[in-house]
């Protein structure tokens, strides 16, 4: 069976949840779970197939990051949101465009269902950030 794969706009930024989490240090569970999450509608959440928590690939031209679905009420059919963070880093990419500063908003990805995948640990995500 072929999972489903939808074309979404990512965007990132700071949420309330991963501020507490940050004094609790980076490497906490608090933080790693406020930020290995990718938060889209509830269309998309049904177009992929899938529950509320379990995970997704969310790929860009950049890299590629497995993390926990979540619903927002809010969001908007076509638009992931993924915390500001080392997920999100692994998305985004290193180019500036002469800005000195990465795009954070309005990068092309793609999402799909990742059954029996789950969201790398500490260890691992830092190993793949610095290309080991």
């Amino acid at each position: 069976m072929t999972m489903a794969e939808i074309a979404v706009v990512l965007t990132t930024g700071r949420t309330l949840a991963q501020g507490r989490a940050l004094e609790t240090g980076k490497q906490s569970v608090e933080y790693i779970e406020s930020t290995a999450v990718c938060e889209m509608d509830a269309s998309s959440i049904s177009a992929l197939g899938i529950s509320p928590g379990e995970p997704v690939l969310v790929r860009t031209d950049a890299g590629s990051a497995v993390l926990r679905s979540a619903v927002d009420r809010r969001a908007r059919p076509g638009v992931i949101f993924v915390p500001t963070g080392p997920y999100a880093n692994l998305l985004i990419g290193g180019l500036t465009g002469c800005s000195g500063m990465p795009t954070f908003k309005g990068v092309a990805a793609r999402v799909s269902a990742a059954p029996g995948q789950s969201v790398m640990g500490v260890s691992e995500l830092l190993g793949k950030l610095l290309g080991e």
